[in-house]
């Protein structure tokens, strides 16, 4: 409920001409916010996965189960670090398996519970020491309530809220946000319980966010912001000399000394080690520490575009890199990037919250937009935290430029702009719904870049649309010629085609393209493909090499080599099917069904000393195994030691007493020995074997 207050004319006199303020009950001011984001998002609950959702989620095994906290832990995709943010997806998982509403759901609470701090956050900086005398404090719920609608409603959130594996930068902004507020809270309590109660809720919430992403790193320095800024009334110098220094001091010496010093035991190649990545745009040379940052210079001016005017948002921006510092753009987005912190400083006595929002835009950006290189240059996602300091410069600039003279043509203006955002919100969502929808939008915006094309080409493969798949693989090798995964893609086009000799020549230039950038899981990929097209084109020496090496990289391709030995096998290339088996033994020597094929093609040709020696191998490893004994039973008949072969056949028949085979050769073997009634026995029970069997059989 909206409540219009009237002052005292002394109050009027002391801050304003003006007369009104107006507030607004915290119950309509959280009840709008979270209705209207649940309206923003309502139809991207069933977006689908997309690019790193793949690894982060679908085929990371390590959150399978959410039990195994140990492997959550130790996740390779920065398990430790990130922990919290995985054991949500665990918590996921574990309910709904790959069903995306359910991580929707939670990536959209997030989203609400951020905004919701942003509220309260802004609330509890309009009522300390350096802020509540002035004039915008009266009219704090209105501030507040302005700044968490922009957050939840701009444009700019929806890579954070609606690309699922981007939740650590949700959930991250969350304990960053909750450590300010209670923060603050503890400092605006005078004394008692529950002064210390908001202190620690502060240094718990600090805490667990160093286990969501590495932007909480630059807390500490936020901390410092915001005990200067709206705690202390005096100059720099005063502000030195104070005794209250103690309150900022404390921090410093918590998140400045410490957690630092924890950081960079477990995590400093994380935070320290700034080595040369390779950029995802084709062609651009090694990103070191000096092009990334001359390339953020340009980077950051596109971000503060985009907050401004968010159009033509894309998941794949081209930036290209930036090789000198002397290029016309980057100096001009070096010297406005200069100009704007400059004012933000000049600026800081008299219009704080402004002042602060543009210093915190920069605090909050700097971990991915400085020093460090990182192969995607640009992510609207890395705009999620920073959003609340372009939150606080934008309403309390238009609050300053235009409340004073018209309080119902501000609101108009807020509500304007909220709805125009909103409405680009919800059709940026739209774009999010499936993976063509996402990339065919990132290739028209990015066409000189292979990435998106690659990935709609990918995608219209996987919706069966191989034509429009290979066309977007044809545009993605002209631009990036060398590109691994474009080479085999139009091979595997080919292959399906019947076009074999032509796909050989895609397949053996992907398989030797060097692998880097985490293009080694592909890399099994190439190598099935390039091996299935060689035993086609009937180079079956070659085709076996490159299913070996695909097993080395990836196990669970044992499965594909022995569907192609099966293949060869059915098809009477006996042969060249047992070179295949074998090599398969080679990698799984107790691999039963490949020897359950293999042995007896041996037995038929008389290779037994060699079905022996892979038989020994398994029993080694499966003595308890009723077949193998078995089949090595029958290699033993087959070389004239009938004494032994009977042996195994006897352990067949303890494991499994209704073995048939195992029988029928104990039959055979004593007969041949000369044990005539035994061998009937055998008969006799191998024949009631086969009748119940027979009997037993389908209804």
């Amino acid at each position: 409920m909206v409540t219009k207050k009237k002052h005292s004319k002394t109050a009027q006199q002391h801050d304003s001409p003006k007369s009104h303020s107006y507030s607004i009950s915290p119950l309509y001011s959280l009840l709008i916010v979270c209705v209207l984001g649940i309206i923003i998002y309502s139809d991207s609950m069933t977006a689908s996965f997309h690019f790193d959702d793949f690894h982060t989620i679908v085929n990371n095994n390590a959150i399978y189960n959410l039990y195994d906290i140990h492997t959550i832990w130790n996740n390779p995709l920065h398990g430790k670090f990130r922990f919290l943010g995985f054991l949500s997806f665990a918590l996921n998982y574990h309910f709904s398996n790959t069903n995306v509403f359910g991580y929707h759901v939670v990536n959209l609470l997030l989203h609400l519970l951020d905004s919701v701090c942003v509220w309260w956050l802004v609330m509890l900086l309009l009522s300390t020491p350096v802020m509540c005398k002035k004039t915008i404090s009266k009219n704090k719920e209105f501030i507040a309530l302005a700044c968490a609608l922009l957050f939840v409603s701009h444009p700019m959130q929806t890579q954070a809220v609606t690309y699922i594996a981007q939740r650590f930068a949700s959930l991250a902004t969350l304990f960053y946000l909750l450590t300010l507020c209670f923060y603050i809270k503890a400092r605006l309590i005078q004394y008692g319980h529950a002064r210390i109660l908001f202190f620690l809720l502060s240094v718990l919430a600090a805490f667990s966010g160093l286990f969501t992403k590495e932007i909480i790193f630059t807390l500490p320095f936020a901390l410092i912001l915001f005990e200067m800024g709206f705690f202390h009334t005096g100059d720099f110098k005063q502000i030195i000399t104070s005794k209250k220094t103690v309150y900022y001091i404390l921090p410093v010496l918590l998140f400045l000394v410490l957690i630092p010093i924890l950081l960079f035991i477990s995590y400093r190649n994380i935070f320290f080690v700034f080595e040369p990545v390779i950029s995802n745009r084709p062609n651009d040379p090694l990103l070191t520490s000096r092009i990334y940052l001359f390339t953020q210079f340009r980077v950051i001016v596109s971000y503060i575009r985009l907050l401004f005017i968010p159009i033509h948002q894309n998941i794949d921006h081209d930036i290209p890199a930036s090789l000198s510092f002397f290029g016309a753009a980057t100096v001009s987005g070096f010297l406005f990037l200069t100009a704007l912190f400059i004012y933000a400083v000049w600026i800081y006595p008299r219009k704080r919250l402004a002042s602060i929002g543009i210093l915190w835009f920069f605090l909050t950006l700097s971990i991915e937009s400085s020093f460090k290189p990182l192969a995607n240059v640009m992510f609207e996602h890395r705009l999620y935290l920073p959003m609340f300091g372009f939150s606080l410069f934008f309403v309390s600039t238009l609050y300053d430029l235009i409340w004073e003279r018209s309080k119902k043509a501000t609101g108009i203006i807020f509500i304007v702009i909220i709805g125009i955002f909103s409405v680009l919100s919800f059709q940026r969502n739209m774009v999010w719904k499936n993976e063509i929808s996402l990339w065919a939008d990132a290739a028209k915006k990015s066409p000189l870049k292979s990435r998106p094309h690659i990935n709609l080409g990918r995608a219209y493969y996987n919706n069966g649309n191989i034509e429009e798949g290979y066309t977007e693989f044809v545009k993605a090798q002209k631009i990036e010629p060398d590109n691994m995964l474009v080479n085999n893609n139009i091979g595997y086009f080919l292959f399906t085609k019947g076009k074999i000799k032509e796909a050989l020549q895609y397949y053996e230039k992907a398989s030797s393209m060097k692998v880097h950038d985490g293009t080694y899981m592909y890399s099994a990929d190439i190598a099935v493909n390039y091996g299935a097209a060689l035993v086609m084109d009937g180079q079956y020496e070659k085709g076996l090499e490159m299913y070996l090496s695909a097993i080395g990289m990836n196990r669970e391709n044992i499965v594909k080599l022995r569907n192609v030995a099966d293949y060869l096998a059915q098809n009477g290339k006996l042969d060249v099917a047992v070179t295949f088996y074998t090599g398969l033994l080679s990698f799984v020597p107790d691999d039963l069904e490949v020897i359950k094929k293999i042995v007896p093609i041996m037995l038929q040709r008389g290779n037994n000393e060699e079905s022996l020696a892979i038989l020994s191998k398994a029993l080694k490893l499966r003595p308890d195994s009723s077949e193998l004994q078995t089949l090595t039973g029958h290699t033993l008949y087959n070389l004239g030691r009938a004494e032994e072969a009977v042996d195994h056949y006897r352990e067949a028949v303890r494991l499994n007493p209704d073995d048939i085979n195992a029988h029928m050769g104990i039959a055979r073997c004593l007969k041949e020995l000369g044990k005539t009634d035994e061998a009937d026995k055998e008969l006799s029970r191998a024949s009631e074997l086969m009748r119940k069997t027979q009997l037993s059989g389908p209804k």
